[in-house]
């Protein structure tokens, strides 16, 4: 059989704080529905 323990590698999980703060770094953007979409 297979052992060993799985261990999620450094970064890859971020705290909701953390991305708030990256996201900061980039302007703000409208999120507009435009004709033609697929998705409403």
């Amino acid at each position: 059989g297979i052992t060993g323990e799985y261990e999620p590698p450094q970064g890859y999980l971020v705290s909701e704080e953390e991305a708030a703060e990256f996201d900061t770094a980039f302007p703000y953007k409208e999120k507009l529905k435009l004709p033609g979409q697929l998705f409403d």
